[in-house]
């Protein structure tokens, strides 16, 4: 066999491998009805958030087939506690990474959804931004965060932590206060 035709057999196979480890049969993310419904202007969505009197806008990225992003909106996201915090202080869009949709970001700029995950860092999924009255990112959480974890990310939003520590020692430090265990940031997917 061909030296070029073994290439394309490899780049084939390595794609056929890598398609099969991004999607999940079965899987379908389906956003809370409590997420806002979004015409794709997140500098408009923000503005309603702020005449709101919140904090500002979390956009949650994902992909339909996501097993983790399900498992964060099923048991993170749903949890009572977490879900009015949230609430509380922003207005929450849900956007597919992989989207060929426009929309305008929360300065105001154009792009494609995919394109503008792609800006924010969002290329893993699942990944929630948080954004401030300014538009500008207050904090990205990149990939499965279990409730104990959510719930110190809302205290550290809401008391504006941000500006003083970062997340990893802000939990940290209140994890000493409070002698979490380590075993609470275990996601068991059985």
């Amino acid at each position: 066999m061909q030296t070029s035709t073994r290439m394309a057999l490899l780049v084939l196979a390595m794609l056929g491998l890598s398609s099969a480890a991004i999607t999940a049969p079965g899987v379908k993310v389906v956003y809370p009805d409590w997420f806002k419904q979004t015409f794709f202007d997140l500098q408009d969505d923000l503005q309603q958030a702020r005449q709101s009197g919140k904090q500002g806008l979390a956009v949650f990225f994902s992909e339909k087939s996501c097993s983790y992003c399900k498992a964060m909106v099923e048991r993170t996201l749903s949890e009572p506690d977490i879900k009015q915090g949230i609430n509380k202080n922003y207005d929450v869009v849900g956007l597919d990474v992989f989207s060929d949709l426009e929309l305008v970001g929360p300065k105001g700029a154009s792009h494609w959804v995919k394109d503008f995950a792609i800006q924010e860092k969002a290329q893993f999924t699942p990944t929630m931004i948080f954004y401030g009255q300014d538009g500008e990112a207050l904090l990205r959480l990149v990939g499965y965060q279990p409730p104990a974890r959510m719930r110190f990310v809302l205290d550290y939003l809401e008391g504006e932590h941000y500006r003083r520590v970062s997340l990893r020692d802000y939990i940290k430090q209140a994890q000493a206060d409070v002698s979490v265990p380590a075993a609470a940031s275990v996601l068991d997917l059985r």
